[in-house]
């Protein structure tokens, strides 16, 4: 499927991304992460960087990408964590806090979607690449 190939394109360009912030060693401060985390805002709390930057949040997750209004915005990496193991792996696009648009997750049994994600759940054309060899496309 064409749609397929364009979503790899993407992937391919967040990895990119992902591996630049990573040599730059890109790393928010502590209080730009306060400013990401805190759950009530002020309008003098609001905080955006256009800059790609590792985030390392207090929960043990991890974020490579850019904040627009304390929030997860445009293109990025999200590692979920869960006793210091990985439990979900997303590579693609954000908005709103929420993964938006084309987006990669891996999950914890080693199933891979490759696909278009709305309102933080995969939705529309997608490519389900599961641990036991299967593929599915539709």
């Amino acid at each position: 499927l064409r749609e397929v190939d364009i979503y790899k394109k993407t992937i391919k360009s967040v990895e990119s991304m992902k591996r630049k912030a990573e040599k730059k060693q890109a790393i928010a401060t502590e209080e730009e992460m306060s400013l990401v985390e805190k759950d009530e805002l002020n309008e003098e709390d609001e905080f955006s960087c256009n800059k790609d930057k590792i985030y390392y949040f207090s929960n043990g997750d991890k974020y490579i990408g850019k904040i627009e209004k304390n929030e997860l915005h445009g293109r990025g990496y999200y590692v979920m964590y869960n006793d210091g193991k990985v439990i979900m792996e997303y590579l693609g696009e954000f908005e709103n806090n929420l993964r938006e648009g084309i987006g990669e997750c891996k999950f914890e049994n080693d199933n891979l979607y490759l696909g278009n994600f709305k309102n933080d759940l995969m939705n529309g054309i997608g490519q389900m690449n599961y641990s036991n060899g299967d593929e599915y496309i539709g």
